[in-house]
C-alpha cells in the first residue's frame, strides 16, 4: 500500500497484496478456529472434571444420609430408647464409615414436658442433666423458658461430644435454619458450615438434621407435622472428610 515507488508497486497489488491479505486472513481464521477448539477442549476438561467431583461428593452425602435411616427406623420402631440402646445401634454405624464425626438423637420436648423429661433423662443415668443453651459469652446455661425445645438427648460417640449433651439446638442460628426446613419440607437438611464447641482445632463441621415423627410416613401437612414431630436423628460431618 505504501511502498515507492508507486508506479512500480501499484501494479503488484493484485500480484503480491491480494494473495497476502487472503493468506492473512487464512491464518486468523485457522488461529481463531485453533483457540476455540483449544477453549472448548480446555471447558469439557473442566467440566468432567467439575463432574466427577460433583459425583463423589453427592455419593458422600447420600452416604451420610444413608446412615440415618436406619437410625430413624429405630425410633419409629421403639417406643422407648434408652442411652445404651442408642450406643449399641449407633457402635456399627460409626464404625462403617470414616466421614461421620459423630451421631446424636435431638427430641423435640414441649414446655410442659420440660421437668418430666429432665427428671427422666437424671434417671437414666445422667445426674444433673438439664436443657441448656449458650448465652453471648459462649457460657452454658440453663434455656431459657420457651413454647419447644430440640434437645441432644442422646450422643455418640459421648465422651468426645459430652459438652454438647442437653444443648437445645434450636437455638443457634445456623442450625435452627436447617430445623426449619427439615419440618417445613419433612425431608433431610443440612446446615452451611459451623465450627463446634467441642473441637478444640475450630474445623468446619455440616449436621444433618433427618426429621422423626410419631408415624409411620411423614405427615402431608405442615400442621400434622408440628403436631407429630417426636425429633430428629443427626449426623455431625467433618466438612475436611
Amino acid at each position: 500500500l505504501f511502498a515507492h515507488p508507486r508506479a512500480l508497486w501499484r501494479n503488484r497489488f493484485k500480484t503480491v497484496g491480494v494473495p497476502l491479505i487472503i493468506s492473512s486472513g487464512v491464518m486468523v481464521g485457522v488461529f481463531i478456529s485453533a483457540s476455540n477448539n483449544e477453549q472448548q477442549r480446555v471447558e469439557r476438561k473442566f467440566h468432567d472434571s467439575a463432574k466427577e467431583m460433583s459425583d463423589i461428593l453427592f455419593s458422600a452425602f447420600e452416604k451420610n444420609i444413608d446412615a440415618l435411616k436406619p437410625l430413624k427406623g429405630l425410633y419409629l420402631a421403639s417406643s422407648e430408647v434408652r442411652a445404651e440402646d442408642f450406643r449399641l445401634f449407633t457402635s456399627e454405624i460409626l464404625n462403617g464409615t470414616n466421614s461421620l464425626s459423630a451421631l446424636s438423637w435431638n427430641l423435640y420436648v414441649s414446655k410442659d414436658e420440660r421437668k418430666s423429661y429432665e427428671e427422666a433423662m437424671a434417671k437414666e443415668g445422667f445426674t444433673g442433666f438439664y436443657i441448656n443453651e449458650h448465652n453471648k459469652w459462649g457460657q452454658v446455661v440453663p434455656a431459657s423458658e420457651r413454647e419447644s425445645y430440640v434437645v441432644i438427648t442422646f450422643v455418640e460417640p459421648y465422651a468426645e461430644n459430652k459438652i454438647v449433651h442437653g444443648f437445645d439446638v434450636s437455638t443457634d442460628v445456623v442450625r435452627s435454619k436447617a430445623l426449619l426446613f427439615a419440618n417445613q419440607t419433612g425431608s433431610v437438611a443440612m446446615t452451611s458450615p459451623l465450627r463446634l464447641l467441642q473441637d478444640n482445632n475450630e474445623s468446619l463441621y455440616y449436621v444433618i438434621f433427618m426429621p422423626v415423627y410419631r408415624t409411620l410416613d411423614v405427615p402431608k401437612t405442615l400442621s400434622m407435622r408440628n403436631d407429630f414431630l417426636h425429633g430428629y436423628v443427626t449426623a455431625l460431618v467433618k466438612i475436611s472428610n
